[in-house]
């Protein structure tokens, strides 16, 4: 292969392999980002929580209704906090080639005592690119399960939202009718 050539091919390998890296630190910032907002579900429903807490000890004995919102909106922050708890849950996912495993690839290769040619390039380059293309769709199918238990959180804490706005609008007719 002339030399001109064996640079284009090494230009588009190195092309490649950025966009793999590209790809894979984007990942793991959603991977981050999901864990933020899982922290923030879990804290706005500690807070609602607790403001069912201050239904609890009020003075004005609680109706049969609202007891039983009461209860639902516990369970449904409960709950919450359970979905959210399953997006930080650590997992373990396939890692990329760090650059000591590269390294030692490398010096495998020249190790061997065979010439660089072509194919052993390409079958190195592939081997990388592999890789990380098992890494990167390993955490992003991990990205997806945290999405998916996080959106769940979400719809049942906009439940357990309105419950309690139920409740309390239940409450302040309740207080006028005293």
């Amino acid at each position: 292969m002339p030399i001109e050539e064996y640079e284009i091919k090494f230009d588009i390998d190195d092309w490649v392999h950025d966009i793999y890296k590209r790809h894979h630190e984007t990942s793991a910032g959603v991977w981050n980002k999901l864990d933020t907002k899982a922290q923030g579900t879990i804290a706005l429903s500690g807070i609602f929580l607790g403001g069912m807490l201050a239904f609890v000890r009020s003075d004005t004995p609680l109706t049969y209704v609202e007891t039983f919102l009461l209860g639902i909106a516990v369970i449904m922050l409960g709950s919450t906090m359970l979905l959210a708890l399953m997006v930080l849950i650590t997992r373990a996912v396939f890692k990329p080639p760090t650059g000591g495993e590269m390294r030692q690839m490398r010096s495998d290769i020249l190790k061997s005592g065979r010439t660089l040619d072509e194919n052993i390039l390409s079958g190195f380059h592939a081997n990388v690119y592999q890789i990380w293309s098992v890494a990167n769709k390993d955490v992003d199918h991990v990205n997806s399960t945290k999405a998916l238990w996080l959106r769940s959180a979400h719809i049942v804490l906009f439940g357990a939202i309105f419950v309690a706005c139920c409740l309390t609008l239940i409450r302040i007719g309740n207080s006028y009718n005293v």
